[in-house]
C-alpha cells in the first residue's frame, strides 16, 4: 500500500503546480530567445532550464529505485505467503491486482504505452534498465561539470581566486612515505587520540562552543560580511561519519580512520567578491592554526564544484583543541551551481588516496561513452595493469550495474594484482577480501563469502 501512495501520482502524471508553472514560464522565455538576442539573459535561461532538469532527475530516479525494491520486497512477500494455506484471499486479490498493474510484461503497463522496455532509451536489449539510470546519472554528473565550467568563466575571469595562495602551518601532514603525523589525529576530551565516534563526538560537543565563537569573530572581522553570510551547520550525522571514515580513511596509517575525521563540526563562509575571500584567508592564517587547506578553484572537486577548503583547530579548554572545517564560497559561483544531487551518489568511487580523480573522471566517461557492458570492454579490462582502475570498474558492475559474474571476475584480478604488490596483511588487500565476500554472498556463496570475509576482518583488527 505503501507502494501504491507513492507510486500513484506519478503513474497519473500530476504535478506540482509550481513544477508547471516552471516549466511553461521557462518554455516561454526560451522560445522569446529564438527571435530576439537577449545575449547574457539567454544563457542565464538555458542554465536555469538545465538545473530544472538535473534537479527533476536527482529527486525522481533515486524515488523510482525506492519504489522498485519495495516492490520487489513485495513480491518476495506474496511468495512467502503463498505458502501459507492460511493465507486470506482479500490479501492475495490485492497483491495480484497490484501486480497486474505493475507487471513489465503487462499490455497496459506505461512503459510499452510509452515505446521504452528494459533496454533503455534506445531499445538496446543488453542494456538493463537499472543500468540505464545509471548511465543517465552518469550524464547529468558530467553535465554539472560542464556548468560549472561556464560558471567559474564568469565569477572568475582573470583567475584572481584560483590564483589565491592558501598555506597549512602543519606543512602537510602526509609523511613521504605516505604515513600520516600522528598528531593530528582528532583528540579525545582527555588529549588522547580518539578511538571511536563516541570519542569524537564528545570532543565536538566540548569544542562546539569556541568553534561558533571564532567563526562569529571571523565575520564581524571582514568588511562586508555580516552573520547572515554565515551558515554553520548541525554536527554531521554519525551513519554519514561512520561512512566516509570507511570509505576515506580506512587506509590510513596510523589509524582508527575515525581519528582522521575533520568535519563533525562545519561552517561555511559566502563571499561576494575576491577581496572577501582574500580577507578570509588573510583572518585563518593570523588567527589560527591550519591543520589543511585547499584552493578548490584551482584543483575543483571530482563534480567541478569550487570553493575553498580549510581544517582548523580550535582550541577549547586549557590545551585541548579540535580540527573543524571551514569552506569559504563565492555567492554568484555558488548560487548558480545549484545543488548537485549525484555528488553523494558518485563520491565513494573518489574516495580513497590512491588514484587521480581525474584518471576516475576518464573512466567514468569512458564507460559513458561505451554505454554497455560487452565482451569489448571486458576484455579491455583483463589485458589492464593499473589495480585501481580494475577496482573501480569491478565495484560500479557489482554496485550499480547488476554484472556480478564481471565483477566478481575482476575482484578476483584486482587480489591477485595487490596480494603481489602489497601483501595479504595490507589494509588495500583486505578491502578486496571484503568485496569479494559480497559479491560471492551476492551470489548465495555462504561458504566461499565466509573464507573472504575472515580474511578483511584479519587486515583491519591487525591494523
Amino acid at each position: 500500500k505503501k507502494a501504491q501512495a507513492v507510486a500513484r501520482p506519478y503513474n497519473q502524471k500530476k504535478k506540482i503546480k509550481a513544477g508547471i508553472e516552471t516549466e511553461k514560464k521557462l518554455a516561454e522565455l526560451l522560445a522569446l530567445t529564438k527571435k530576439v538576442d537577449y545575449g547574457e539573459l539567454t544563457k542565464e535561461l538555458e542554465l536555469l532550464d538545465q538545473l530544472v532538469s538535473n534537479m527533476q532527475k536527482g529527486v525522481l530516479e533515486p524515488l523510482l529505485e525506492s519504489v522498485e525494491t519495495i516492490e520487489r520486497r513485495m513480491k518476495a512477500y506474496r511468495t512467502a505467503l503463498q505458502g501459507d494455506e492460511n493465507m486470506n484471499q482479500s490479501t492475495k486479490d490485492v497483491m495480484q491486482e497490484f501486480e497486474s498493474q505493475h507487471d513489465p510484461h503487462s499490455q497496459n503497463h506505461e512503459e510499452e504505452e510509452d515505446g521504452s522496455d528494459d533496454g533503455g532509451e534506445d531499445g538496446d536489449p543488453e542494456v538493463t534498465a537499472v543500468q540505464q539510470r545509471f548511465l543517465d546519472r552518469l550524464t547529468h554528473f558530467f553535465d554539472f561539470q560542464r556548468i560549472a565550467e561556464e560558471r567559474v568563466s564568469t565569477v572568475d575571469p582573470q583567475g584572481k581566486i584560483a590564483g589565491m595562495k592558501v598555506k597549512a602551518h602543519s606543512k602537510g601532514i602526509e609523511e613521504k612515505n605516505g604515513t600520516f603525523k600522528a598528531g593530528y589525529r582528532q583528540q579525545d576530551i582527555k588529549g588522547k587520540p580518539v578511538r571511536h565516534l563516541t570519542d569524537l563526538y564528545q570532543a565536538a560537543e566540548a569544542a562546539k562552543p569556541e568553534f561558533e565563537t571564532f567563526m562569529n569573530s571571523l565575520v564581524n572581522s571582514v568588511a562586508g560580511l555580516s552573520r547572515a553570510d554565515l551558515d554553520i551547520a548541525p554536527m554531521k550525522q554519525r551513519a554519514r561519519a561512520s561512512q566516509k571514515a570507511r570509505e576515506e580513511y580506512t587506509y590510513r596509517i596510523p589509524g582508527p580512520a575515525e581519528s582522521w575525521l575533520y568535519d563533525i563540526l562545519r561552517a561555511s563562509v559566502i563571499c561576494k567578491s575576491y577581496k572577501q575571500m582574500s580577507e578570509v584567508n588573510k583572518f585563518l592564517k593570523e588567527n589560527v592554526h591550519i591543520v589543511e587547506c585547499q584552493n578548490r578553484f584551482a584543483m575543483p572537486q571530482f563534480d567541478g564544484y569550487r570553493d575553498i577548503l580549510y581544517y582548523i583547530s580550535v582550541p577549547y579548554k586549557d590545551e585541548l583543541a579540535f580540527v573543524c572545517e571551514v569552506q569559504v564560497h563565492h555567492k554568484e559561483f555558488k548560487h548558480y551551481f545549484g545543488v548537485n544531487s549525484h555528488k553523494s551518489y558518485f563520491q565513494p568511487y573518489f574516495a580513497g588516496p590512491f588514484r587521480d580523480p581525474i584518471e576516475n573522471l576518464q573512466d567514468l566517461d569512458m564507460l559513458l561513452q561505451v554505454g554497455k557492458v560487452d565482451d569489448n570492454l571486458m576484455e579491455f579490462l583483463v589485458q589492464a595493469t593499473d589495480s585501481n582502475q580494475l577496482k573501480l570498474f569491478a565495484r560500479i558492475f557489482f554496485e550499480q550495474l547488476e554484472e556480478t559474474d564481471k565483477s566478481l571476475e575482476l575482484f578476483r584480478r584486482v587480489l591477485t594484482m595487490e596480494e603481489s604488490s602489497f601483501g595479504k596483511g595490507h589494509v588495500i588487500t583486505g578491502s578486496t577480501y571484503q568485496y569479494l565476500g559480497r559479491v560471492l554472498l551476492s551470489k548465495g556463496d555462504a561458504d566461499g563469502a565466509l573464507l573472504y570475509l575472515n580474511e578483511a576482518t584479519s587486515v583491519f583488527s591487525a591494523n
